[in-house]
């Protein structure tokens, strides 16, 4: 039986989060505003309700971090590798086939066409939601938490092979069907087909994963229930004031404390030097196709 019994040693965490939230706005970091969230409903959930339902709580509360997208430097420092070892790998596939292709970087030259790697098929969008999948999945078909860690661990090996085998297949169609049918509808429907496939073969790991010795198949995650007891106190409203004061308080405070003013120029930037301790410079322009484009109307003042 789990007792609800608000916190006051919780309340430091809710404003942790308003004040990394005020941070992330000043340095324009989505991924520090969208944690500071998380932080924050997990700083009510613990003042309100108290350590124990936190507990209670864990897994679900830490499953919404998957729900963020990496930091962006995560993410490009993890895409050109990803992108080179597909492309490496893909090619080592279409010559196992018989089939010619000479990579340069991440675009495989199969003849008469070349296929190239870009960022979208780097695999993350494979990982990160079979990742995610995971997880879950792992949580509540397994019992032992060695075996949960070797299930999720294999979803990402087992997503980039599945990549690697969706752009061998693209090349494959490419060479005997034209560029058109790999860039076509059969693009867009092998990756559905190889993340089906892929999520099959996860589903089979799962199974054998059950079965292997040290604790049998097992029941899964065995779900806790929360017991009111009959004379349990309601929650004080002091609680109920603070938390109040804090969810509707926390926006005005990120707002108004994140709020950089714009800078006006003293003079305008058409006054720069072109020639600067050796350096020389030439005046261009940009065409008012790319500057619309680019959204450079957005930056004047």
């Amino acid at each position: 039986m789990v007792n609800f019994d608000s916190d006051w040693r919780a309340l430091p965490v809710v404003f942790f989060a308003i004040l990394i939230c005020v941070v992330g706005e000043l340095g324009s970091e989505l991924f520090t505003i969208r944690v500071s969230m998380l932080i924050f409903i997990i700083g009510l959930i613990w003042f309100i309700y108290g350590f124990q339902v936190l507990k209670v709580l864990r897994f679900p509360l830490a499953f919404l971090f998957l729900m963020l997208p990496l930091p962006g430097f995560i993410y490009r420092n993890l895409t050109f590798p990803l992108q080179i070892f597909s492309s490496i790998w893909s090619v080592k596939i279409l010559h196992g086939l018989g089939i010619s292709a000479f990579r340069e970087g991440n675009v495989i030259d199969i003849g008469y066409t070349q296929l190239q790697v870009v960022d979208a098929c780097n695999g993350l969008r494979y990982i990160l939601p079979l990742f995610t999948l995971g997880v879950l999945f792992a949580y509540f078909t397994q019992k032992l938490n060695w075996k949960r860690i070797v299930l999720v661990a294999a979803t990402i090996p087992l997503a980039i092979f599945a990549n690697v085998v969706r752009i061998a297949g693209t090349g494959l169609a490419g060479k005997y069907w034209g560029t058109q049918a790999a860039e076509g509808f059969f693009h867009s429907f092998s990756g559905w087909a190889v993340f089906m496939l892929c999520a099959a073969f996860f589903g089979l790991l799962s199974i054998i994963v059950k079965y292997l010795p040290g604790g049998g198949a097992g029941k899964g995650a065995v779900p806790m229930t929360i017991s009111y007891r009959e004379d349990r106190k309601d929650i004080p409203w002091p609680v109920i004031v603070v938390s109040m004061i804090s969810i509707l308080s926390s926006p005005f405070i990120v707002n108004y404390v994140g709020r950089v003013p714009p800078v006006h120029l003293k003079q305008s930037l058409s006054t720069f030097p072109l020639e600067f301790a050796g350096w020389r410079g030439k005046k261009s322009t940009m065409a008012a196709q790319i500057w619309e484009q680019v959204g450079g109307q957005d930056y004047v003042i």
